[in-house]
Formats: C-alpha cells, structure tokens, sequence
C-alpha cells in the first residue's frame, strides 16, 4: 500500500469480515434449532454459501474502485507534473519555506507556487499533498478543478 491507500477499506478486509460473520452466523444458527433437525445442516450450508458469494462480490467491487482510483491518481499526478507552476529560487530573494514540510527550499533549486496564494512547496511533497486532498494547504485552492476530465476506463 502507498501513501494515497491509507484509511481505505481493501478487498482483503472485506473479506475477513465476511468470513468471520459467517462463522459466527454458523455458531449461532445451530443454537436455535433442536439439534435432530436437519434443517440447521441445509440452513448453514446456504448461509455459507451465499456468504462466500457475497464477499466474493464486495472482494471484486472494491478491487475496480481501487483500480479506478489508482489511473485517476495517476491521471492526476501526471497533469500535476506538467502543469504546476514552478520558480527558481534566487539568491537576491528573500528565503522561502515549503509550506507542507515547512524546510528551506534550497537556492537555485526549483519550487512551485500555487496560482491562488503565491505560497512555496517542493514540487514533490505538493504532488503527494494534492493527489490526496485536491486543494493547497494554505489557501484551499482547488487544483483538481482545473484538471481537464477525461473518462477513466
């Protein structure tokens, strides 16, 4: 998992869940029923089945949203790249400060500004920033609205 997964339901977990409901539901069902009735064995069976079904659809779900995600992170990182605005720090100006690590960006290397706010980051740290939040930290600017849409296949 990379830095833009975290806090994000996966597939696997999905998964986990299911399986240990249906483990509980097989414990519990079996208690209600007098056990010379075969209709908790049939009952349990179904419910199994139904619940490996039903994870195997969420498990599938969650693996295209995560893919979706992924090519419009990577649709994003890309169009960032290209278009984020970026200044060479000169040695006359006064010094300038990333405002996501907040270090010293260094002389004669390149930063980049957001267009709202005039603020100053590491080309790098911004990128990750805004492919997981969309807008600067400082002014709110939302970067993702100037992003062209293009459909995600």
């Amino acid at each position: 998992m990379d830095e833009t997964d975290e806090g994000k339901i996966t597939g696997k977990q999905i998964l986990a869940a299911t399986l240990i409901l249906i483990i509980l539901l097989s414990m519990i069902i079996p208690a209600t029923f007098s056990v010379s009735s075969s209709l908790p064995i049939g009952l349990i069976f179904i419910i199994l089945l139904v619940g490996i079904a039903f994870a195997i659809i969420l498990f599938a779900i969650v693996r295209i949203k995560n893919n979706q995600n992924k090519k419009k992170n990577a649709l994003f990182k890309e169009y960032l790249n290209e278009n984020l605005k970026e200044v060479k720090i000169l040695e006359n100006g006064p010094i300038k400060n990333c405002q996501i690590c907040k270090l010293e960006i260094k002389l004669e290397h390149i930063a980049t500004v957001c267009p709202k706010c005039r603020n100053f980051f590491h080309k790098e740290h911004l990128i990750i920033w805004l492919v997981q939040n969309s807008h600067c930290p400082v002014c709110n600017y939302d970067f993702n609205y100037k992003m062209p849409k293009k459909r995600i296949n």
